[in-house]
């Protein structure tokens, strides 16, 4: 089958139109383009798997000014994630893994689940002992990774939802209410370390490889979908990490306990690392990871994806995101009451 064939079996005229511009990429041209088709499981910009003489390549529609490009390959020089091989103003072009997503594992192994975290910590640890150097004079690529501002992306995503006022005050309060615990668990905390954040470790973005690693030193697992990373506390992305997979507030401390295991292992000579539950004790480390904080961050986590989900949901009235959004905001309403009316009208 030829390339323009492939592209007439895209489900519609716009992922035709997408696909025929993949061809035109430097990174492929003069090269003859074999095979074309669409993926769209999890992911929320068109996304392409492609075929060359053999070689198997991954596309991604991305935003203007996107991060994910430079976050991409600095995954990938330190072997987090696929290689990059093509990042421009309106793609992303990486070597296609074969393997399959935590998510999708079926084992009968009992701590087969404690796998999954154990796993996923340590590809989030390696993400955040990238140097900050890297990321802030990356000569191939001037956009740099955003800072973390959950005020902004809050007061974003309360306009773009469609509620009715009452729903939408008690959203605006619970925001405020949210927004001032953090600040508060923030200035009782020293010392707290900005790292590079993948921002959305769903197990889905989690893949184990087919083919088994030519090096004993090689992952066998690595991490894609960048698009959500930038500078920010490890405790967040400990707690979004949390928050998509649906984990509860009572695991806080398994889930730092777990993490610290893992950046022990990979930096066993590094700063130390602890686990803090008196944020007045934290003068104790010179760095460390508080309770309390992921707590806070973990609230707004769920606060951000239900708002997130909920938005996406009245745009194309999927009733998976309906469902996403109630997930989130079910697991939050167990701290915040107040929720319950607006899930007794989601449901």
């Amino acid at each position: 089958m030829s390339f323009e064939q492939s592209v007439t079996l895209l489900a519609d005229v716009k992922q035709q139109q997408l696909a025929r511009t993949l061809g035109l990429l430097p990174c492929f041209k003069p090269l003859k383009l074999e095979k074309v088709r669409a993926i769209s499981a999890g992911l929320s910009q068109p996304c392409f798997y492609l075929q060359h003489d053999n070689q198997d390549y991954f596309a991604k529609r991305i935003t203007n000014n996107s991060a994910e490009p430079l976050a991409s390959e600095l995954a990938a020089m330190q072997g987090i994630a696929p290689k990059v091989i093509y990042s421009g103003q309106h793609w992303l072009v990486t070597e296609f893994i074969t393997g399959v997503g935590l998510d999708n594992i079926v084992d009968t192994h009992a701590d087969s689940a404690d796998d999954n975290l154990t796993i996923t910590l340590s590809l989030l640890a390696r993400c955040h002992c990238i140097p900050l150097q890297s990321l802030e004079h990356n000569e191939s690529n001037q956009q740099k990774l955003p800072q973390l501002d959950i005020a902004v992306t809050v007061k974003q995503l309360l306009q773009a939802v469609k509620l009715s006022t009452s729903h939408l005050s008690v959203l605006q309060s619970l925001s405020d209410l949210l927004q001032q615990n953090l600040i508060r668990a923030v200035e009782k905390q020293s010392n707290i370390e900005q790292v590079f954040c993948h921002g959305d470790a769903n197990f889905s973005n989690v893949i184990r490889l087919e083919k088994r690693a030519e090096k004993p030193s090689e992952l066998t697992h690595k991490l894609v979908d960048f698009e959500c990373a930038s500078i920010a506390p490890i405790a967040y992305d400990l707690a979004m990490f949390m928050a998509v997979n649906g984990i509860d507030v009572s695991q806080v401390s398994a889930i730092i306990s777990l993490y610290l295991q893992a950046y022990k292992a990979i930096k066993p000579s590094g700063e130390p690392l602890c686990i803090v539950d008196n944020l007045a004790s934290s003068r104790d480390c010179s760095s460390n990871i508080s309770v309390i904080l992921v707590t806070r961050y973990l609230e707004l986590s769920l606060f951000i994806n239900g708002l997130w989900y909920l938005s996406q949901y009245h745009s194309n009235q999927s009733s998976n995101y309906q469902l996403l959004a109630i997930k989130q905001f079910s697991l939050l309403a167990n701290s915040h009451p107040q929720l319950n009316s607006l899930l007794a009208q989601m449901r």
